[in-house]
């Protein structure tokens, strides 16, 4: 097969994959996407997108705590990558895990030490201080509702993690941990809350220069934890869809080249 006949166009215009780079991308994110596990996907999408609409409006979340389930995915991962290498026995998993071990140290020292730099700043004692931070932590997350939107990320995240790591030991690399929903949550943070509303308010000022006096702000068109819903919403569908699209525009059946 020439490598011609092997790059087709996907839906989204001008956008073109090889057939090799297509299985890469669905071996890094677990393998071939079955009708069950695509159904799975979906629900487990719509089920954290609903606990994110109930964050908002029970709890009046803002948009950094709609942030929270993208660290926690990304926590989850980490450590579900280190206690499955303990357990399995894979040069490649070991290899992988290293890093995950290696950042969480870093990550619990880094704590233990702005703590005590904190009770040192305002003069209490390092245990008092690690008790505050933890009850205003807890309030941070419960009473706006978060933590349910927190516990289904982290558990879709062990899942998938569970996932990978099974297909790494059975076919070898790649390997790709967080995947392509938490690089596509992170981009849609940036674009919701930083890219959107930039190019709006400069729209907007445009406008204004131009005579249009009466329009309103863009805050009064939609809230930006609604906005950053929305896109969140959105971005993890998109992920479905686009590995399930390229599994079917290539027609792969099992991902070993042939």
């Amino acid at each position: 097969m020439s490598q011609q006949k092997k790059t087709k166009q996907l839906s989204k215009p001008g956008e073109k994959l090889t057939e090799d780079e297509a299985r890469h991308i669905l071996k890094a994110e677990g393998g071939l996407i079955t009708p069950r596990e695509l159904m799975i996907q979906i629900f487990w999408a719509v089920i954290l997108s609903a606990s994110l609409a109930w964050a908002i409006l029970k709890g009046q979340a803002t948009v950094w705590h709609l942030a929270l389930p993208m660290v926690a995915e990304y926590l989850a991962c980490l450590v579900t990558v280190v206690v499955m290498n303990l357990f399995i026995s894979n040069k490649d998993l070991r290899k992988e895990s290293m890093p995950c071990l290696r950042l969480l140290v870093v990550l619990i020292v880094g704590g233990i030490i702005a703590l005590y730099v904190s009770s040192i700043v305002h003069k209490t004692p390092f245990m008092d201080e690690v008790n505050l931070r933890l009850d205003q932590a807890w309030s941070f997350v419960f009473d706006k509702q978060a933590h349910w939107a927190i516990l289904v990320a982290s558990l879709h995240s062990i899942r998938g993690v569970v996932k990978n790591v099974l297909f790494l030991v059975k076919e070898g690399p790649p390997f790709l941990g967080p995947g392509m929903g938490c690089g596509m949550r992170v981009a849609v943070l940036v674009l919701g809350v930083i890219i959107i509303p930039a190019f709006a308010i400069l729209v907007l000022s445009i406008l204004k220069d131009f005579g249009f006096r009466k329009i309103p702000h863009p805050k009064e068109w939609v809230s930006a934890v609604w906005l950053f819903w929305g896109l969140y919403t959105v971005g993890e569908l998109m992920v479905i869809w686009f590995l399930w699209d390229i599994q079917k525009k290539f027609k792969i059946k099992e991902l070993d080249s042939k």
